[in-house]
């Protein structure tokens, strides 16, 4: 609690995609995308953490910033905080490797990059381009790519997001968006994160109650990712 008390927010390392450099070549790309406040950033800090905690990180000079943003999240996780939303115009880009758990010598080349909910959200109403998810030619190398679609579980079947428009209607327009602007022909994975799951049922099976519960609910997203 005293460390919680005496805890000061450190502003995000940086404040738009103007100030990154290029997308490192040579990794595996992991994008993770959804909408505003659907736990992105939280989804990260849990990995990061999870990593640090088991001695798998090496960092990479490429973009000090996103070390510093990797830092963080695992500094507030180890102290009980959860990290801020990404700004609107935001994109964090954090290049690092992880040593092979069975051979140590061995170190995987990574790319995370976590685009803001704003601009997964205007992607969906103009299309992909350089002001949104294809800032910087993030999405254009030719890299492998994994992508993450994060769906809130707490804001399913709330009607419309307050008079918007649904998780699965956005996530499947992006999909498509992604497959015309020639992502997916380097995707290797896309996955599907149902964050906030501490608001499941209390008397279920966690795992199985999300499989359940995405082909209950986003059936027809989960056919087209497959």
């Amino acid at each position: 609690i005293n460390q919680i008390q005496n805890y000061q927010k450190i502003s995000t390392p940086f404040d738009s995609w103007h100030d990154l450099p290029p997308l490192e070549n040579n990794r595996t790309d992991l994008y993770f995308f959804g909408q505003p406040g659907s736990g992105k950033s939280c989804i990260l800090a849990s990995i990061f953490y999870y990593l640090h905690h088991n001695g798998m990180l090496i960092n990479s000079p490429q973009n000090p910033r996103g070390n510093i943003y990797k830092d963080q999240l695992i500094n507030e996780i180890n102290i009980g905080v959860l990290p801020d939303s990404t700004q609107r115009d935001g994109v964090n880009y954090i290049p690092l490797e992880l040593r092979n758990h069975t051979n140590r010598s061995y170190k995987h080349p990574l790319n995370f990059i976590e685009m803001s909910g704003e601009l997964f959200d205007d992607a969906y109403e103009s299309g992909i381009s350089d002001n949104n998810l294809a800032a910087k030619n993030y999405l254009d190398n030719t890299n492998k790519k994994l992508i993450y679609f994060v769906l809130d579980y707490k804001m399913d079947n709330r009607g419309f997001n307050a008079g918007g428009t649904s998780q699965t209607s956005k996530v499947e327009q992006i999909l498509t968006l992604l497959d015309k602007f020639g992502t997916l022909s380097h995707t290797d994975g896309v996955f599907i994160i149902i964050s906030k799951s501490d608001l499941f049922p209390t008397d279920v099976d966690r795992n199985e109650y999300a499989v359940e519960f995405l082909k209950k609910r986003y059936l027809n997203l989960y056919n087209n990712i497959k």
